[in-house]
């Protein structure tokens, strides 16, 4: 065995192998300082571009409820009570749907130009103004409301958030 590292060809071979390593390593470790800025950088843009979004009123999900800032709109508004004002009217026409086919429908007649008077159309702008929301965001905010208020009078409370 002694014999074999004696040998001028292996000596230079693990002398190359010896500095290979050393240069990879250090590669290594100059990618891995590039790799930690990059994701900085990518966590910046992130900030930015979530700075840009407007804040949702809405949380996704089964079923669609309110956020914070859509409780806040909602108050703002009087939802609560518009909800409880229009869902009378509309109860029948509510009968035996599923819960989604209601939910979409309270979303679409918030949305209707003629379901809101003019004081209630005054608020949503306002507030979509003050909350830099799309208006679309603030009228959520009622469909929601408004969805609550027929699932509640249809007497399928089990289905609310």
């Amino acid at each position: 065995m002694q014999e074999m590292f004696s040998h001028p060809i292996v000596a230079w071979g693990l002398l190359l192998a010896l500095l290979g390593a050393v240069f990879w390593g250090g590669k290594v470790q100059e990618h891995k300082g590039t790799v930690h800025a990059f994701m900085k950088e990518i966590r910046a843009d992130i900030k930015k571009i979530l700075g840009i979004l407007p804040a949702p009123t809405t949380v996704p999900g089964s079923p669609i409820r309110l956020t914070d800032l859509g409780d806040t709109i909602s108050e703002e508004l009087g939802g609560k009570q518009w909800a409880k004002e229009i869902s009378g009217r509309l109860v029948d026409r509510h009968k035996g749907l599923s819960a989604y086919e209601i939910q979409e429908r309270c979303f679409k007649y918030a949305k209707r130009p003629d379901s809101l008077t003019d004081e209630l159309t005054s608020k949503v702008l306002d507030s979509a103004y003050k909350h830099g929301l799309p208006k679309d965001k603030v009228l959520d905010v009622l469909g929601v409301e408004l969805r609550d208020n027929v699932l509640t009078k249809l007497g399928r409370m089990d289905e609310l958030p």
